[in-house]
């Protein structure tokens, strides 16, 4: 059984005492809503010269058609939330599908990035590989070129065995040198053999002249290695016949050095020449020389 609320309300200056199953509030509410109804009306011209009959008439009428276009709008806002549902539904599928196509983008994107990772995997592998025979390649390359160099340098020092001419540019290796009006004077012995063939000619220049202090440990400007070894190690040298000239000291303090092979064509043999060579044991001149002959190694 439903329980009785009771709410005394104010309509049209005038209280009453409602009863129903809602509670106070909604009865205050209702009353509310149509002793504003009243006021409202009561406002509009000639409508309290009417009689309460016609009065109440019209205040029905008025809460009827609130009522009715509050139903219409009930409705309408009942189609449109129906039409909105199946909007959503529609949607809702919609989404479902679309959802699933992109899980199917997703799973095939995670697939081809599998790939892309694999592919970019061996890529790295195959260019490690490549840089790997790049490297060995430049290797080769450099070795071959270290071959070639040494070989050009072996058959220069072939041909200079067997023709005693020096390319100009080993020679730059071997000595310091200058062109004088009738060749090239060899200024210094730069390289480290222990028996030295002085070249006939550079190029086409002939060799002319050994220059002052050329052998010597005491030249300069010499290095702390340079020096020891024309001290220590130079054991022997022999002049070609083109050289006509040869400075002062020019074997001066290579203590190491035994022998000596002088060309034909040397008119003077300056002074201090072969001083502190305690080794020296032999100074030959070839046949033809006007100068000097050598008699048993000696001069």
């Amino acid at each position: 059984m439903d329980t009785k609320n009771y709410a005394q309300v104010l309509i049209d200056g005038k209280i009453y005492t409602l009863t129903g199953s809602e509670g106070e509030a909604y009865l205050q509410k209702t009353a509310s809503y149509v002793n504003e109804k009243l006021t409202a009306m009561r406002k509009l011209p000639g409508f309290g010269k009417q009689n309460s009959d016609y009065q109440m008439a019209m205040l029905g009428l008025n809460v009827a058609d609130d009522y009715f276009k509050a139903r219409e709008e009930a409705d309408r806002a009942v189609s449109e939330r129906d039409a909105m549902e199946k909007e959503t539904y529609s949607l809702k599928h919609e989404l479902v599908g679309t959802q699933m196509k992109l899980e199917a983008v997703l799973k095939d994107l995670e697939e081809r990035q599998r790939e892309l990772e694999q592919l970019q995997k061996k890529a790295a592998s195959l260019e490690a590989e490549r840089e790997k025979l790049r490297a060995e390649a430049e290797a080769r390359q450099a070795e071959a070129e270290r071959l070639r160099a040494e070989a050009e340098k072996r058959q220069a020092e072939t041909d200079l065995l067997f023709s005693n001419v020096l390319d100009p540019a080993l020679a730059k290796e071997y000595w310091r040198y200058e062109k004088t009006g009738t060749g090239v004077c060899l200024l210094g012995y730069k390289g480290e053999e222990r028996q030295i063939l002085v070249p006939a000619a550079i190029g086409k220049d002939p060799v002319t002249a050994i220059g002052p202090y050329a052998f010597s440990p005491h030249a300069k400007p010499l290095n702390a290695a340079q020096r020891l070894f024309r001290e220590k190690e130079l054991v022997s040298a022999v002049l070609p016949d083109s050289v006509t000239e040869i400075g002062e000291g020019a074997f001066e303090g290579c203590a190491a050095l035994t022998s000596v092979q002088l060309s034909p064509q040397i008119a003077r043999l300056p002074q201090g020449l072969f001083q502190g060579c305690a080794a020296l044991t032999e100074i030959t001149v070839e046949e033809g020389s006007m100068y000097y002959a050598g008699d048993g190694g000696a001069l």
